[in-house]
């Protein structure tokens, strides 16, 4: 398994994680900013892959 792969994968269960919290807690802000911050690795990821 290549180290991107597992840092992609580790990354993901980060943000899960961080959006399970800030559900739980009820902080709209904290979620909005985790989502942005998760599109926005998502699509620094696709731009680095092409």
């Amino acid at each position: 398994m290549p180290v991107s792969d597992v840092l992609g994968l580790l990354a993901g269960c980060g943000v899960i994680g961080a959006v399970t919290t800030a559900v739980a807690g009820g902080g709209r802000a904290l979620l909005s900013a985790v989502a942005s911050a998760a599109v926005r690795a998502a699509a620094d990821t696709e731009h680095g892959a092409r």
